[in-house]
């Protein structure tokens, strides 16, 4: 049975480097769990996508091409672990960067990402598209969090208008193939906006 998909929850990985398989080090060590299909678990990273701020290793230099590429983790198909009490319904994407601290091109392709399923995938800009803190702050709960350090209401405000400057309607590929999932078709489409810089 498919997940329907309702929100999209971004989060930062709060630290100045990294990619997917750090993050995947650091989730097996907190034991998130992957529920297999066929029954199961495996311990593995939270998020379904990685966006990277062009800085994948520790003391290592800038690696330009590399900044706002993606990295995907957990399939589309895979519930996360990305906040406790609501992940069965939602997907969640984590930008590599210090709360707040992010570059134009991680941005560009988060703004890619969520147009992308807003046009595609039917997501609500208003209610569909959260930050990390917010499932906290909604219900007026602790733990009182930061995650991803950004302005959510301006984010939201700023992709309705992003919608519309770049016609993403018009930009996004459909394919019509029986046996593609929906979100087989969102992630063509950004891999077509980015150019193709999708990672694994």
């Amino acid at each position: 049975m498919g997940r329907r998909i309702e929100k999209i929850y971004v989060h930062c990985s709060d630290s100045e480097w990294g990619n997917e398989n750090a993050i995947n080090h650091w989730h097996k060590a907190r034991r998130f769990l992957f529920r297999i299909i066929g029954g199961g678990y495996q311990i593995s990273t939270g998020y379904h996508l990685v966006v990277l701020n062009g800085k994948p290793f520790k003391n290592e230099k800038y690696i330009r091409y590399l900044d706002g590429a993606i990295e995907t983790a957990r399939p589309f198909s895979g519930v996360g672990a990305g906040v406790k009490g609501d992940n069965w319904e939602s997907i969640h994407v984590c930008l590599i960067g210090k709360p707040g601290l992010f570059t134009d091109a991680q941005l560009e392709t988060l703004y890619r990402i969520l147009a992308s399923h807003v046009k595609n995938g039917g997501l609500d800009i208003a209610t569909g598209i959260k930050g990390h803190y917010e499932y906290w702050t909604d219900r007026d709960q602790a733990p009182r969090k930061t995650c991803p350090g950004i302005d959510m209401d301006k984010l939201r405000s700023d992709l309705a208008r992003y919608i519309v400057t770049k016609n993403v309607a018009q930009v996004a590929p459909v394919r019509q193939d029986p046996r593609r999932t929906s979100y087989d078709v969102i992630l063509d489409a950004i891999n077509f906006l980015l150019g193709g810089k999708r990672g694994k």
